[in-house]
This record gives structure tokens, sequence and C-alpha cells, in this order.
């Protein structure tokens, strides 16, 4: 998966350096990007409960909420006639909507996406990688990501260094004004 360069700009790598750093001291083998979702001692929801299961519920239940308060903050997400804000499938169907276009084969966005290549053709013949080199192919996905979707963080300065704090103490970004994540989110 290429990485788009305002995640770059973000800090991305001097966090994952750090968080190499922490699992260096902890003679760790498997270096989780995001320990908090695969770590027992990682400090969890408001409750101070910690889901019993990781991954992806873990995900949701200490940071996504919250991050998605935090992107409302800075651009406000549509909700349904309903009254329902976004969710993570929500974030999944604009990603691919944004990207979605006449001039982007669905290849090229199913592997953006991580869908299964479906068709015989796509599923058994289409070795792109293979045959021009996989730089090439993430070049072009790279390029596709950059000129499709929007920066909303223009506005962020990236911190000089990263400083994590012990995983028990780790905090998140707190809810948006206006906006509950508690109540929203987190039932």
């Amino acid at each position: 998966m290429p990485l788009h360069p305002e995640l770059l700009k973000l800090g991305l790598r001097a966090y994952v350096e750090a968080i190499s750093a922490e699992h260096e001291s902890k003679n760790s083998k498997i270096l989780p990007i995001f320990p908090e979702l695969y770590e027992d001692d990682a400090k969890s929801t408001k409750s101070g409960k910690v889901p019993s299961t990781f991954g992806g519920k873990r995900f949701y239940a200490i940071a996504w909420c919250f991050l998605v308060d935090a992107t409302h903050a800075n651009l406000p997400l549509p909700e349904t006639r309903k009254g329902k804000y976004a969710d993570f499938h929500s974030l999944r169907t604009y990603n691919q909507s944004v990207l979605a276009s006449p001039e982007i084969s669905q290849t090229i966005l199913d592997k953006h996406m991580g869908h299964s290549l479906s068709g015989t053709g796509a599923r058994n013949y289409n070795r792109r990688a293979l045959a021009l080199g996989e730089v090439k192919e993430l070049a072009e996905r790279l390029q596709i990501m950059i000129s499709e979707m929007p920066v909303v963080t223009n506005h962020v300065q990236c911190a000089p260094s990263v400083k994590l704090l012990n995983i028990a103490n780790r905090s998140r970004v707190g809810s948006a004004k206006g906006r509950d994540a508690k109540r929203k989110f987190c039932q």
C-alpha cells in the first residue's frame, strides 16, 4: 500500500521509529504499529474497561469514535436523514467513492480497498506488478491517491519529535465541540 505524502509530512515515519524503539526494549518479536490494539496493559475507553477482543473492536472502542470526532471538528461529516454519522465503513465507502472515476481501473481500486480481484482475468491473469514492476504499480496507485484524495490537514504542523507516553497512559483526542462520541459511537 503506498503512503500518502501527507502521512509522512505529519510524522508517520518518526512515529513508527518510536514504536519500534519501544518494542525493542520489550524484546518483542512482532512490531504492531498500533500496539494499543493488542496489548492488555493498554489504556482503553473512558470507563477504563479494556475490550476483551483485539484488533477491530478494540480499535473502535478506544480510538475510532474519538478520531471521527476530531475529523468532524476539522471537516464536518455528513449525516444521513436519520441523523447517523460516519462509521468505519462509511469512511471506506467515501474513500472508494472519491477514487472511483472513469480514469481509474477497477483493478487498482480493488487493490487500494483490499478487495479480492473478481473475474478470471483479474484474478488469474493480471500480474501488472510482476510484469512491469511493483515500484511502477505502487507509484501509479500513489499518484491516484494524491490526485483524488482531499488533504484536510494542511494546517497541521508536524511536531519536531515523537514522544510516546507509557502505553497505559496514552490519551485519545476527545470529542469535538457539538459531538458526543460516547453517546453517538460507543454504545
